[in-house]
């Protein structure tokens, strides 16, 4: 089968990858899209070393092609997405407790794009907001711009704050009232926000948050900066009082008995409840449903839809030019019907 692989510091190539055989617990499936995380993806790239070989990606949407023994929740031509490493391929393994099913009402490239919506849901709900409190989304690729359509319709003020001028004009149209390039002096009258969602890496990101929110507001970050050199951590965190959440993980995972029991509504009591409400597989889960309702919108966020064959190219340019792309899938397979 044909994989992408990432082969030096800005470098992707298609390569001839073994297929891969579902074990017991695993699943096998044949990929439609595959949707790339600039931010996570583009950091591994730049710090790939020459020479080296890494297969990589996680976002798909496909059919489930085989399944291995013991996998009870899926069957063969399952429309499925999930959170499943070295999505960018022909066929990928899928781990049942990382993976659902995907609606008919949902097309595969919509739920190729769908875990997108995942991170930004995560750092809302950290973020301990009220209805229409004030809040800035800082970062507005494709992950931040997913945060800024959920936030349009419970915020007062909604900031959107990023370096390049088409995402802002994006966001605009996607609930923002407030939008701000913090390259540039921040305007007058801009509003505090309770809270701020860092969707992006880099210390200016964390920075620019941490300026944006109001005394003894809260900052949840997606991702924290390697190095905090230029930071004053003590003024934000003591003289401003804001509170930092780290929201860049997907939560817990439940065993696959919890998810029989839970789908079967076979708890019956507290102690069977597992300890966080909002697991891993819950937050893809109702993000495909966010989708499914239109509460949120995964086309508007995708600029280019390419072949596979493209992809070291497309992946090569975004490297070079972090602004050429918003969001990106790569098509794999022509065959698996819609």
């Amino acid at each position: 089968m044909k994989a992408l692989a990432m082969t030096g510091p800005g470098k992707v190539e298609l390569i001839d990858a073994e297929e891969p055989s579902p074990g017991p617990g695993w699943m096998k499936i044949k990929i439609a899209y595959s949707g790339v995380s600039t931010g996570t993806e583009m950091h591994m790239l730049a710090r790939m070393n020459e020479g080296a070989q890494q297969f990589f990606g996680y976002m798909s949407g496909g059919i489930v092609a085989e399944v291995g023994e013991g996998v009870t929740m899926f069957e063969v031509g399952d429309r499925v997405t999930g959170f499943n490493y070295r999505a960018h391929a022909e066929y990928v393994l899928g781990n049942p407790g990382r993976t659902v099913k995907v609606p008919d009402e949902v097309s595969l490239l919509e739920a190729a794009g769908s875990y997108w919506i995942v991170p930004s849901f995560r750092g809302i709900h950290r973020m301990g907001l009220r209805y229409f409190d004030d809040v800035a989304v800082v970062g507005q690729g494709a992950i931040g711009l997913m945060g800024t359509q959920m936030l349009s319709g419970m915020s007062g003020n909604l900031i959107a704050a990023d370096l390049f001028q088409s995402r802002l004009e994006k966001a605009q149209g996607m609930g923002a009232t407030h939008v701000w390039n913090p390259a540039d002096p921040k305007p007058e009258g801009l509003p505090q926000p309770h809270a701020v969602l860092v969707a992006t890496g880099g210390e200016g990101a964390f920075q620019t948050a941490c300026e944006l929110v109001r005394p003894r507001g809260r900052v949840s970050f997606l991702r924290l900066p390697d190095s905090l050199p230029n930071t004053d951590l003590h003024g934000y965190g003591y003289d401003k009082d804001i509170e930092f959440v780290n929201a860049g993980q997907g939560g817990m995972e439940p065993d696959l008995e919890y998810l029989h029991r839970e789908s079967e509504g076979a708890f019956t009591k507290a102690d069977e409840v597992y300890p966080e409400r909002w697991h891993f597989r819950r937050y893809i889960e109702k993000a495909v449903e966010m989708v499914a309702r239109k509460r949120v919108d995964v086309p508007s966020v995708i600029s280019t839809i390419e072949p596979s064959t493209e992809a070291p190219r497309i992946l090569e340019q975004l490297y070079t030019s972090p602004d050429s792309f918003l969001g990106i899938v790569f098509r794999w397979s022509g065959d698996i019907e819609e």
